[in-house]
């Protein structure tokens, strides 16, 4: 059962994302070549982008493209075994996935108490809730202002099954429970891993959309 809806989450982010990127490159089709390097200062510093940030900018930059990273290798270690050949994380894969979690804690710890200021629910974001603002079109700034909205449920969608997420293994880890108890954590842990791997999708997703619409012709080179 839990393989069918982590598949089913998954992929339909995936898709969803790969959909948008299509539409892009289709409705950009004969113009300039897109700019790679322009958007990897979403999660990096680039040349372009890096004399108007300061330098605690940079740094929180930095720590969410090393919790991007992290996150990359502990859902490809984590996944892979148990949706592709329904397997157990064992052997070297769980040593690796065992190394990286601290790194990835870290790191998302640090980068959401420098980002939560970014992420805070103001009242304009609750009145685009209460006026559909979801319904505008493209080119509409209630449709941008929605980009950052859906971000901030992104990110607070992340804080909070990372506790459990990292509470749950460590307890797994330690005698103190039985082998039923232990199963159960485990099972908490997949759920909230899960819950954790859709919101940092679409956290990044957010993330480029928001850019895209502040920098319509910073995308492509001049």
């Amino acid at each position: 059962m839990f393989r069918v809806i982590a598949s089913t989450l998954l992929g339909a982010a995936f898709t969803g994302i790969a959909y948008r990127f299509l539409f892009i490159l289709k409705r950009e089709a004969g113009k300039n070549p897109i700019d790679f390097q322009l958007l990897l200062s979403i999660f990096l510093i680039s040349k372009s982008g890096s004399q108007s940030l300061s330098h605690i900018q940079k740094i929180r930059r930095y720590f969410y493209l090393f919790t991007l990273l992290s996150f990359a290798l502990l859902a490809i270690t984590g996944w892979f075994p148990l949706l592709v050949f329904n397997h157990t994380l064992s052997g070297y894969a769980l040593l690796f996935h065992a190394s990286v979690s601290p790194i990835f804690a870290f790191c998302l710890l640090m980068w959401a108490l420098m980002s939560v200021s970014f992420h805070t629910f103001v009242k304009r974001d609750w009145d685009w809730v209460k006026n559909r603002g979801w319904r505008s079109t493209e080119t509409d700034d209630t449709l941008k202002h929605g980009y950052s909205v859906g971000r901030k449920v992104c990110f607070w969608s992340i804080i909070l099954p990372a506790f459990p997420v990292i509470v749950t293994i460590v307890l797994s880890m330690v005698s103190l429970f039985g082998t039923s108890e232990q199963m159960l954590l485990i099972r908490i842990h997949r759920y909230c891993a899960l819950w954790l791997s859709f919101a940092m999708i679409l956290h990044a997703y957010f993330s480029f959309l928001t850019f895209e619409a502040d920098n319509p012709n910073k995308i492509h080179e001049q």
